[in-house]
């Protein structure tokens, strides 16, 4: 499988865009090294300019990836959602030289999945500048930002919506608590529940709130039973809302999950996973269950845990062919997910079968990356943006 790279220089590989084609049908390489367990270093040995120095071949499995045109702006810690016009957008971020962030971006970048290589057009900056933002499409098209880390390198509490079809950010309403690291889930009454996150006092918070669209307000409900920050929430197919795991950088790391009821306004413990994870991702499956996958832990980097609805309860799932945190996971054609990079600046990439409930390595992408983002299209193409 051939990696063709971009002409336009790559001169901060963490601005860089990388386009993962998927193969499933194609054999994994029989050639492939063993990953290493040595730690956090990465997999691939790039030039020193941190860029391929040409195309080159994956020997990890199935896919490629291929490099597309740089982004006008740096971003690590974006965020990033599918418009409903199928378009991907990225927002925000911090940018990173020498191992120190420099400063909060406010702009945001579109790319269409019909015309990949035609390259990213900018929109509007918003109002305030934001990493590890909330962000989230809203049912009419609009696009939710909330929070994120911003001046003093704090949590912010104010949020802002975009217009796709007049290209303009609206403040709204901001958040009754300051927060980042947290995930947000759409309801299916449309408006947005944010769970725990990171305080301004940099503790972990129990705090849960709802964004109402139709006013423009937050309202706070029922908080979690356990404070957690860096933790990941889904919708599940009963319409609760499951978050999973959680914890401070250093630790330590929450294994419990909890599930809230709308309806109720109630959370209620929905089981323990084998090892407490954060700075994971979690996926919801096509068949309803939950996959939770590396984190920060000598345990967890390597591992994942399967949730069930219907035994409320978590079960191990193989071993990962290497070591992630701070990765990214995107669900693809097929029902299968792909975790792609993580801390170690890892190129490499795993792909989970729910069917086989087995582990095989994937792709590698030409550049290492961390605190990245990335979707994946409708088409089974998964796009991956920035990161550290």
């Amino acid at each position: 499988m051939v990696f063709t790279q971009s002409t336009k220089s790559k001169h901060l590989f963490f601005g860089v865009i990388a386009l993962l084609m998927l193969s499933f049908t194609a054999a994994c390489s029989s050639g492939a090294a063993a990953p290493s367990d040595t730690g956090e270093t990465s997999q691939s040995t790039p030039s020193g300019n941190g860029q391929s120095s040409g195309s080159s071949v994956s020997t990890s499995g199935p896919g490629k990836f291929q490099l597309l045109e740089e982004m006008d702006a740096q971003r690590e810690s974006a965020s990033m959602v599918v418009l409903q016009d199928g378009r991907a957008l990225i927002l925000g971020g911090r940018t990173v030289s020498g191992g120190y962030w420099l400063e909060y971006e406010k702009s945001g970048e579109a790319i269409a999945p019909s015309n990949v290589l035609g390259g990213w057009s900018a929109i509007a900056d918003m109002n305030v500048a934001r990493a590890d933002a909330i962000a989230i499409v809203l049912q009419d098209g609009r696009v939710l930002v909330a929070g994120g880390e911003g001046e003093r390198n704090l949590p912010v509490k104010s949020a802002e919506v975009w217009d796709p079809a007049s290209n303009t950010w609206t403040a709204t309403g901001s958040m009754n608590e300051a927060r980042d690291l947290a995930t947000p889930v759409l309801l299916p009454d449309g408006r947005v529940l944010v769970a725990g996150g990171r305080s301004v006092e940099l503790g972990l918070m129990a705090g849960v709130e709802i964004y109402d669209p139709a006013t423009g307000t937050w309202t706070k409900v029922a908080s979690l039973n356990e404070a957690r920050m860096d933790s990941e929430s889904v919708l599940l197919a009963d319409g609760r809302v499951l978050t999973v795991g959680g914890g401070k950088t250093d630790g330590p790391y929450i294994a419990t999950a909890e599930a809230y009821d709308v309806a109720t306004d109630t959370w209620s413990p929905a089981g323990e996973m084998a090892t407490g994870r954060t700075a994971h991702t979690v996926t919801l499956l096509t068949d309803g269950r939950v996959l939770s996958v590396g984190g920060r832990g000598s345990l967890a980097r390597s591992s994942a845990d399967v949730y069930d609805p219907a035994t409320n309860a978590w079960t191990a799932t193989g071993a990962l062919t290497d070591r992630r945190s701070d990765h990214i996971a995107a669900l693809t054609s097929g029902g299968r997910v792909i975790i792609i990079g993580g801390v170690g600046n890892r190129n490499t990439t795993d792909i989970w079968d729910p069917a086989t409930e087995e582990w095989t390595a994937g792709a590698t992408m030409q550049i290492g990356r961390y605190n990245h983002t990335g979707i994946a299209f409708e088409d089974g193409r998964v796009v991956v943006g920035g990161g550290n």
